[in-house]
């Protein structure tokens, strides 16, 4: 009577689930870099939704171009730092993913640029101009603003706690910086940086 298995029905074994191995691990590796990319795409709709709710709300008398003056360099507002600007745009529902990082800049003409992409390093970056009109956009060669500013490459993932008291519920959760673009689609896009 036989105990056991052979070597051979074991190296079978083995054999059949490196083959499954190889074909899981891929799927699951885009499956992660599509949920990252999603959820750069859904802060950058938060930030347009914030952007409509905010020049449209009569019980403030910011704009949204005003409040995130912040976020560039030399611009005057009443709001002093970007977290305090955050903290503003999430009385009208904006809510900062601390896995995605983004910056924001205007010019002076009232338009504005929101980029963002996932913390992790080698991420795309996705843009939402609001001059454009067509959405969010993958930050490639084929995104050509109208009037470029440039935020330097910085950008800042924030962490929002609503049960701190008003003025200490944004922090700054990880900062990162973002290459410019190589080229069209998403592999040659802007990519975050360490």
């Amino acid at each position: 009577m036989k105990k056991g298995f052979t070597l051979i029905e074991l190296m079978i074994v083995v054999a059949i689930i490196a083959i499954l191995a190889m074909i899981a691990v891929p799927m699951y590796q885009r499956y992660i870099e599509r949920s990252r990319n999603a959820a750069s795409q859904a802060l950058l709709q938060q930030i347009s939704l914030a952007e409509v709710a905010l020049d449209t709300a009569p019980e403030t008398m910011e704009s949204f171009v005003y409040t995130i003056a912040p976020f560039a360099a030399g611009a005057s507002s009443t709001i002093s730092t970007a977290a305090d600007a955050i903290e503003m745009l999430a009385t009208f529902g904006f809510r900062p993913d601390p896995n995605v990082a983004f910056a924001i800049e205007e010019d002076d003409e009232g338009a504005f640029r929101a980029f963002a992409g996932h913390i992790t390093i080698g991420s795309p970056v996705f843009v939402y101009d609001n001059t454009v009109g067509s959405g969010v956009l993958v930050y490639d060669n084929g995104y050509n603003p109208t009037n470029p500013v440039g935020v330097g490459g910085a950008m800042i993932s924030y962490r929002y706690d609503g049960a701190q008291a008003a003025g200490s519920r944004v922090t700054v959760a990880a900062s990162r910086t973002m290459t410019a673009p190589t080229g069209a689609g998403t592999d040659n896009a802007a990519k975050i940086a360490p």
